[in-house]
């Protein structure tokens, strides 16, 4: 499979591991990407976006960020951290 700078990525799992992978693809340019999440979890990423820390930098981003899997029908790689 060759990938396409304009291929869409979905996380299914939004916790440390889904929401570290999330940053650094916004972070190298992957606007296309979705984050999945639940509850009071999604309200909170939909609020204040996903913030890194790392040592003395912090960085937020605000990705598509939701619990419908009908908006992830479009992406073509899909990733899971559970």
């Amino acid at each position: 499979m060759r990938y396409s700078p304009l291929m869409k990525i979905a996380i299914f799992g939004a916790g440390a591991i889904g929401s570290y992978l999330g940053v650094r693809l916004h972070q190298a340019g992957r606007r296309g990407q979705s984050d999945r999440a639940r509850g009071t979890q999604l309200e909170a990423m939909k609020r204040n976006g996903v913030t890194l820390k790392s040592g003395d930098e912090s960085t937020t981003v605000r990705p598509l960020i939701t619990d419908d899997p009908e908006k992830t029908q479009a992406f073509r790689i899909m990733s899971s951290s559970a």
